[in-house]
């Protein structure tokens, strides 16, 4: 999980998500709920986010739909 957020600039993350136990196996979990809450800044979230969903929707399975 370092390695990647710190491919994506967001180093000042790694201990956010160590401290909420959110690795690579869980990651995809993440709302944009969840992300809010676990990342409160707005412009660190918007950083992190522009990585995270795009990767995000090539991974998910085509079948989960969003509402």
């Amino acid at each position: 999980m370092d390695e990647l957020l710190i491919k994506w600039g967001c180093d000042d993350l790694i201990q956010t998500f160590k401290d909420n136990d959110i690795s690579l196996e869980n990651i995809y979990g993440l709302t944009a709920d969840t992300i809010k809450e676990l990342i409160p800044s707005v412009g660190k979230r918007i950083k992190f986010s522009k990585h995270f969903f795009p990767l995000w929707l090539r991974l998910v399975p085509a079948r989960v739909v969003l509402i």
